[in-house]
C-alpha cells in the first residue's frame, strides 16, 4: 500500500472508517468473497482505467481479496514482463506532470485515448472512470 493511503501507519487515530459498510435503502448486499471474485475473475483479465478514483477502486480490490486469503495461498514476485498492468487514462494534458498541475486548467485530449487504449484492448473486463474530467463547466476539449 502506499504512504498516501496508510493513515494508520501515520498515526490516524480514528479507525472507525474500517468499519463502514456501504448500505443501499431496500437492499441488503451479501458480504464481500474473495473466492467468488477469483473464480469469476480465473483466466480473464481485469483493467482499471482513470484517475486516481480507479487507483482507489483497485487498491480496495486488492486489499479485499489479500485480507480474504490464507497465508499459503500468497505470495509476491517481482515480474520483469508480469501480466499486472497499471493505466493511467491520459485523456488529460495537466495530469501527466506532477508540478504544473492545476485543477481549473484542464484540459482533455479526447484523442489520446486511442494511443492508449491499445493496452487495454484484450481485456475482459474493464473498469473505465474519467468522471471527474467531465464535470467542469470550464474545460478544453482538444
Amino acid at each position: 500500500m502506499s504512504d498516501q493511503l496508510a493513515c494508520e501507519k501515520f498515526g490516524r487515530k480514528d479507525l472507525d472508517y474500517q468499519n463502514w459498510r456501504w448500505k443501499p435503502h431496500q437492499c441488503d448486499l451479501p458480504r464481500f468473497n474473495a473466492t467468488t471474485l477469483l473464480e469469476r475473475l480465473r483466466n480473464k483479465r481485469l483493467v482499471f482505467v482513470g484517475d486516481s478514483l480507479n487507483r482507489g477502486q483497485w487498491v480496495s480490490m486488492v486489499c479485499l481479496v489479500e485480507s480474504s486469503l490464507p497465508p499459503t495461498l500468497k505470495s509476491m514476485q517481482t515480474l520483469a514482463n508480469g501480466s499486472l498492468n497499471i493505466f493511467k487514462a491520459k485523456v488529460q494534458s495537466n495530469s501527466d506532470d506532477p508540478v504544473n498541475h492545476k485543477v481549473p486548467d484542464r484540459t482533455v485530449r479526447v484523442q489520446a485515448i486511442e494511443k492508449h487504449a491499445k493496452y487495454w484492448t484484450h481485456a475482459d473486463i474493464i473498469v473505465f472512470n474519467t468522471f471527474l474530467w467531465w464535470r467542469r463547466q470550464a474545460m478544453n476539449v482538444l
